[in-house]
């Protein structure tokens, strides 16, 4: 680990996984159901989005390819009602994988 935060943690690998509010990420008084079809479309010249969770499953999850400042790859993963984004940005897809499989679990 080379740096931590309340919210933030960076691992010597070049892995970072940062917590954010969803009224940080989305806005006072989004939910997670209005939101989460906006992460889905990808933000062009940031990222864009490569696979996603399909309708019902329990978590919300995404995985994408990171254009500069971030990192090759790119992912996240929320509770459909949840409050809070977890997102990833990793220099691999294993590293984003290994880190959002753990998340998916320690959340499911």
């Amino acid at each position: 680990m080379t740096k931590r935060t309340k919210t933030l943690v960076d691992y010597a690998d070049g892995t970072g996984l940062e917590a954010q509010p969803l009224v940080e990420a989305a806005g006072q008084g989004i939910t997670m159901a209005q939101f989460w079809p906006h992460l889905e479309a990808g933000h062009p010249g940031d990222f864009t989005v490569t696979s996603h969770s399909k309708p019902g499953e329990p978590l919300l999850w995404l995985t994408a390819d990171g254009q500069p400042p971030y990192q090759a790859i790119v992912a996240a993963v929320a509770s459909p009602t949840g409050s809070w984004v977890f997102a990833v940005e990793a220099p691999s897809e294993k590293a984003a994988n290994d880190l959002l499989t753990a998340l998916r679990a320690a959340l499911a």
